[in-house]
């Protein structure tokens, strides 16, 4: 029987009416016009 070890583990946490219109790595985060649409930030 073989057996695999977890390499990691990703935790994915949602931000209710984050409104940062930035995308992606390093994304201008001060623009706050994206009024309510959410985030969801990856650890």
């Amino acid at each position: 029987m073989k057996t695999r070890k977890p390499t990691g583990y990703t935790l994915a946490v949602g931000a209710y009416g984050e409104a940062s219109n930035a995308t992606g790595i390093g994304g201008d985060d001060p623009d706050n016009s994206a009024s309510d649409s959410g985030a969801v930030y990856l650890y």
